[in-house]
């Protein structure tokens, strides 16, 4: 998740706000659905690393009490 966060803080940087042409604005469209679709996936990841977690404490406890 560190990774994703790097990669987001460095398409707001690439937003390039000074081109105003059309181009630009294009521009930054796409780095925005990007960075959208990017966040997404990092609360998918957020809410799969959770289970998991929750799974495996889970697993832990029902080792514990045996068979």
């Amino acid at each position: 998740m560190d990774q994703v966060d790097v990669v987001l803080t460095s398409l707001r940087k690439a937003q390039v706000d000074d081109w105003l042409s059309p181009a630009g604005r294009a521009y930054r469209t796409t780095i925005a659905l990007h960075a959208s679709a990017l966040m997404r996936a990092r609360e998918s990841l957020e809410a799969a690393v959770a289970v998991v977690l929750r799974h495996s404490q889970n697993v832990s406890v029902s080792s514990e009490r045996g068979p």
